[in-house]
């Protein structure tokens, strides 16, 4: 059988079902003027309806028993390993015969073929009707979908083969209905069909979990065969056909076979193994021949008030007792602050073991630098071995030395938080960025906009959004998973305690314009709820301008309403009473310095056809531009430093913004050090124009990404097929270009300015380099409630 005929389908498998059934009622419709409507996602009402009787919770709750799913990736390199070669078939094909050649064939990304199989394991047989299945997938045929953002037109996808429809409603949440001549699904019967999607899917964890069905009012049910986290129901990925991509170069990306792994983590350069202190300090280590160790029962004494909470924490974790007066007899560890020669540095330290005189001191002219001796003495008693006595001079070589953790796609609790500043502080971490929201949820409750977390917390199915977003990243259709949640302001005041007491500055992402659908969908629940009573409170905080009739397809593949409209006061008023409150949440424990606003991938065109940005248009304003220059002025005003990702201060080009005309004080995460993007060089630029530049590279610090090229290894490769640790541990901060290994695809790259690309900048203000730090996005499926795990990434 050909590879059209293993397609099983006319043009790709499909054909599109014109204007989401136009027969078919719209649930979700946008307001248009007078009185309010639901906010819409442009969904039809369950097709089912137009065709049979409403399901009964019976049905539903059998289909969820008994409906077995399986679900197989058959191709990722279709033709030659080109897709590009066999789509110009296709439109060949398609032309010599007749047929219209859809538009969008034309900039097709890459894709790849999937089989989908029913079985009906029950005793009854599966209705022809009544009943729709909600998938969480990547773009399901893209060839009917508009890479024109902004014309982006969704709507019913008919398979018939299938006779079943699809519908793209957000992000990656698809709502399959059987349609007229959907066969029953019998006792012991199965029935399969395929699908293309893009990009790529060559790994397991691709496939997201907890399928669910449902129908008009019926509570919704997960189907039991795609529950959890174990991805059972997905096939081996057993032959390179699956686990290899659309690209000839992809050669080189195989599973690791064992005697590889063992020579690819063998060390054989001498450097001794028996650390005593992670990292490694800047100066000479302890090396006295005489040595002594610290147990419980030596005391910590300081005359310093700044230096008391650090001996308070020398009791809590090592058991020694606190005295007001320097023991006379020894066994005491002497907390001094006082300055030390040859650096201003305020986390620089001494520590001088006496073994002796049984003492040992920590001199620094800062509570930081003193945080960090302790740390080291921590790491040399928990060796359980004596100490060797001399003298240790340490401080670190960048002043930003940070963990990012996102909880916005899988929210973790407080709890865990606190854990990993404990595990932050024994590594002499500083920095811990906490990214509050994104398009899968908002996590941080702001006084006075209680609908942020009463809806922009949860996921669940209510298409109505008024009660939740709508399911993301294999969450489900309840709010029992790590799909819901926030921090209550108490929660986060108790991780801004904790954090402040082991030295680590938090630093808050609440994304904007862009990655904002929980903010707009929760403002519109706002505006619906007092529309009819009180006009001032609906609008004085909405987000979304209701005579937009933009659309397009953002890169988290939503459509429409995902962005905060920036030509709308409103805007600005939120985006002001939420840096009030965030400031006022920090004042009393560790007052805010830096907000990060996130600013990255809004969608483009989000805003065409808006009324409230005609005028602007009209003037050729760069719109992204217009919102940051507004937010920082906010910044500036409120006395924060702003906080951005590269691409949110970078113009149509990819060039930063002046930041003069800025006008705000900018801190500034470099991710996109991707050779083939053509963009490795903006964390220089941004160095050498002035913004202080957190060095965030996605290739190698990004640690969401695979430990090896192997289909059953979870993690993302947008960025890289794999990262191991060697690879983190390898990265070189003081010339980024040597980095540049090898390719997305495994090809080796020429080091810094690939042919056809611009050449790496000359680093002319290195002291912009303020640190770097590794990146947790925690975008995998998502966890059930009682075994999240923080991984970081």
């Amino acid at each position: 059988m050909g590879l059209k005929e293993q397609l099983g389908i006319t043009l790709l498998g499909v054909v599109l079902f014109a204007d989401a059934l136009s027969s078919a009622k719209l649930c979700n419709t946008m307001m248009k003027g007078g009185s309010p409507q639901l906010l819409s996602d442009a969904v039809p009402c369950d097709i089912t309806t137009t065709f049979g009787q409403v399901p009964t919770q019976q049905e539903v709750d059998y289909i969820s028993e008994n409906l077995d799913i399986k679900y197989e990736v058959l191709y990722n390199r279709i033709i030659n390993g080109t897709t590009w070669r066999y789509i110009l078939s296709v439109q060949r094909e398609l032309a010599e015969t007749g047929q219209a050649v859809p538009t969008s064939l034309d900039i097709l990304p890459p894709f790849f073929l999937a089989r989908i199989t029913f079985t009906n394991k029950g005793p009854k047989t599966i209705p022809a009707k009544n009943w729709d299945l909600y998938i969480c997938h990547s773009l399901i045929e893209p060839a009917f979908y508009d890479y024109n953002t902004s014309s982006y037109v969704g709507g019913a996808i008919l398979f018939p083969t299938l006779n079943a429809t699809f519908v793209h409603i957000q992000g990656c949440m698809f709502k399959m209905t059987p349609y007229s001549g959907f066969q029953p699904i019998a006792p012991g019967q199965s029935m399969s069909f395929n699908i293309t999607s893009q990009p790529w899917s060559v790994a397991r964890s691709d496939v997201m979990p907890n399928w669910y069905v449902g129908g008009s009012n019926r509570q919704t049910k997960v189907v039991k065969s795609t529950a959890g986290n174990s991805l059972s129901f997905v096939e081996p990925f057993d032959n390179p056909e699956k686990w290899k991509r659309a690209i000839p170069e992809d050669l080189v990306f195989d599973p690791f076979p064992p005697q590889f792994r063992y020579q690819l983590n063998t060390i054989n350069d001498g450097t001794p193994t028996n650390k005593l202190v992670i990292p490694t300090p800047n100066g000479n280590m302890l090396n006295g021949q005489a040595n002594v160790k610290v147990d419980k029962t030596w005391a910590v004494f300081t005359n310093n008030a700044d230096l008391k909470p650090a001996a308070q924490y020398l009791k809590e974790k090592l058991g020694v007792k606190v005295v007001n007066r320097n023991p006379a007899g020894g066994k005491a560890i002497i907390l001094r602050k006082q300055a030390l020669p040859q650096t201003t540095s305020p986390e620089a330290y001494r520590l001088q073991v006496q073994p002796n005189a049984r003492k040992v001191t920590i001199t620094s002219p800062d509570p930081k630098g003193i945080f960090n001796g302790i740390q080291t003495l921590r790491s040399l008693v928990d060796n359980d071995k004596p100490i060797p006595g001399g003298t240790l001079n340490d401080l670190p070589r960048f002043h930003y030395r940070g963990v990012h953790i996102d909880v916005a796609r899988n929210f973790m609790p407080a709890n865990q938080i606190i854990k990993m500043i404990d595990a932050m502080a024994m590594y002499k971490l500083n920095k811990l960025h906490l990214h509050l929201s994104d398009d899968e949820g908002w996590r941080l409750d702001i006084p006075g906009i209680p609908e942020l977390v009463e809806i922009g917390s949860k996921r669940c199915h209510d298409p109505t959004q008024t009660k939740c977003i709508w399911p993301q990243l294999g969450s489900g259709p309840d709010t029992s998973t790590s799909g819901s949640g926030h921090f209550s302001v108490a929660d986060y005041k108790r991780i801004l305690t904790h954090a402040n007491k082991n030295q680590i500055e938090v630093i808050p992402e609440l994304e904007m314009p862009g990655r904002s659908r929980p903010a707009v969908a929760a403002m519109e629940a706002r505006f619906l709820k007092y529309y009819s009573t009180n006009v001032t409170l609906a609008t004085q905080y909405r987000l979304f301008d209701q005579n937009d009739t933009t659309n397009y397809l953002s890169r988290s593949t939503l459509t429409k309403n995902g962005a905060m409209n920036p030509c709308m006061q409103s805007t600005y008023d939120f985006v002001k009473k939420i840096m009030t409150e965030v400031i006022k949440m920090h004042k009393d424990i560790q007052p805010l310095r830096v907000f990060h606003f996130g600013g990255d991938e809004a969608p483009p065109g989000s805003w065409v056809n808006s009324t409230a940005c005609s005028d602007h248009q009209s003037h050729n304003v760069d719109l992204k531009r217009f919102f940051t220059f507004q937010v920082a002025q906010l910044a500036r005003t409120l006395g924060v430093v702003l906080g951005a990702w590269e691409d949110g201060v970078a113009g149509p080009t990819g060039f930063p913004y002046n930041l003069t005309q800025l006008g705000a004080v900018t801190q500034v995460n470099a991710w996109n050090n991707i050779g083939e993007y053509g963009f490795a060089r903006r964390a220089y630029d941004l160095a050498n124009l002035g913004y202080q530049v957190v060095l965030s590279s996605a290739t190698h610090l990004f640690i969401d990404h695979p430990q090896e090229p192997d289909p059953e290894e979870p993690g993302y490769y947008w960025a890289t097929r794999f990262t191991n640790t060697s690879r983190v541990f390898k990265y070189l901060p003081g010339n980024i270009t040597l980095n540049n290994d090898y390719g997305i695809f495994g090809q080796p790259l020429p080091g810094c300015g690939m042919p056809g690309l611009p050449p790496c900048p000359e680093l002319t203000k290195p002291q912009n380099i303020i640190g770097m730090y590794n990146l947790n996005h925690n975008s995998m499926c998502t966890h059930v409630q009682n075994s999240q795990s923080p991984r970081t990434s």
